[in-house]
């Protein structure tokens, strides 16, 4: 397959994500951005419908069993699954703040010299009374 100089894949590790997951990729499917958005879930195992959702949402998802997640090799299976040219990696709990939030990273991205950028912060959300992580995420190029 053909990969997209202007594609960019969000890759995900998921585990029984719930309602954090559910909130994220909603945002990331409403995203506002001049360049294809593919959403790539690697997922350990999940148990409480987070698989049925991201299917339900026609996203790619890879499974591997529980014992096979680790941090490091689970975010590398992604990347090489992914079929982006510009890879942004996230966690399930990182909920993007805005519609334009991959396309503010990618555009960070646009200088030669810049082969990475993150957005690390937390937020407190409205309805929450404990920080979550909002746009948490680094990217680099490939």
């Amino acid at each position: 397959m053909a990969v997209s100089a202007e594609c960019v894949s969000v890759v995900i590790p998921t585990q029984n994500g719930g309602s954090l997951l559910r909130r994220a990729i909603e945002m990331l499917l409403r995203q506002r951005a001049e360049f294809p958005i593919e959403i790539l879930a690697v997922d350990s195992g999940s148990t409480d419908g987070s698989l049925r959702m991201l299917r339900e949402r026609e996203l790619r998802v890879f499974e591997i069993p529980a014992a096979a997640f680790d941090h490091g090799e689970t975010r590398n299976l992604g990347i090489r699954l992914s079929r982006g040219e510009r890879i942004v990696l996230l966690t399930q709990d990182a909920v993007p703040a805005d519609l334009d939030f991959v396309a503010k990273l990618i555009r960070r991205l646009g200088a030669a010299s810049t082969s990475s950028a993150g957005v690390p912060r937390r937020m407190i959300s409205p309805s929450r009374s404990t920080p979550t992580r909002s746009a948490s995420c680094c990217a680099s190029s490939r």
